[in-house]
């Protein structure tokens, strides 16, 4: 099947909660075109490597997954860097790029929305909002931001622009960084009720820290949520995430 589409994932420190992007990404649905999985990690003590991505690709072969490239180095980089060199490994008949991060639970209809989106002649596509997850204090609330480019949050976009992004260190704002240089032309923002299958995670993310306020005090964009795990993602997933917290913080 030829490729269509780049899902990218960079990963750092991500050793206990990669697993849930990748359970997010194996349930894809509706998914009915060829894409491709590239990971950058670098080489560190909490490193996952490369087989442990590959103990995944058969469940990401039948939602249509053709190829997997693992890209690692020495040298640990910034953010901004790792997908700009994930864009220029992009595939050539790549047509749209997800920036698919570690530690977050994608919706399951991720996938075939960006690609309808880009069907349409969009080169941007953004979710409606996200629910987030607090494994400190197991507290979650809600996102509901919308600037020019969407929420920032789990942004898909023609693999064009990204292959142009610089390859520059680049550590704070990352997501509205990357929007800024690939100047998107013709953006698209969900409108669906699909972003609340969206989970994002904080206490394994080491560029986000000072977000762990907003779960005390949750002021604009975040609101308080009331909502359960279990009506945001799977009950499966839901009964790893809260296993995660008991064993890892909670226990402590």
């Amino acid at each position: 099947m030829k490729i269509s589409a780049t899902v990218a994932m960079p990963v750092w420190e991500a050793k206990d909660i990669a697993w849930l992007s990748m359970q997010s990404l194996c349930r894809q649905v509706n998914v009915s075109f060829g894409w491709e999985f590239i990971v950058f990690e670098e080489k560190h003590v909490g490193q996952l490597g490369e087989d442990w991505f590959r103990g995944y690709y058969d469940r990401l072969e039948k939602v249509g997954c053709v190829k997997f490239q693992y890209i690692t180095q020495e040298e640990k980089i910034t953010l901004g860097e790792k997908w700009a060199l994930m864009g220029r490994a992009a595939d050539e008949n790549s047509k749209f790029f997800a920036l698919w991060a570690a530690d977050d639970y994608s919706h399951k209809y991720r996938l075939a929305d960006a690609m309808e989106a880009m069907n349409k002649g969009r080169d941007w596509f953004s979710m409606g909002g996200s629910y987030f997850y607090d494994f400190i204090t197991n507290k979650i609330i809600v996102y509901r931001k919308v600037g020019r480019y969407g929420t920032g949050i789990q942004m898909c976009a023609a693999t064009g622009l990204i292959r142009k992004l610089p390859v520059v260190p680049r550590a704070k704002i990352v997501d509205f960084w990357v929007a800024g240089n690939a100047n998107p032309q013709n953006i698209l923002r969900d409108k669906s009720d699909h972003w609340r299958g969206t989970l994002c995670t904080n206490g394994f993310n080491t560029i986000s820290k000072k977000r762990r306020r907003y779960f005390t005090d949750p002021v604009f964009p975040f609101k308080a949520s009331h909502v359960k795990l279990g009506n945001i993602v799977p009950s499966d997933i839901a009964y790893e995430i809260g296993k995660l917290y008991y064993q890892k913080f909670f226990k402590q």
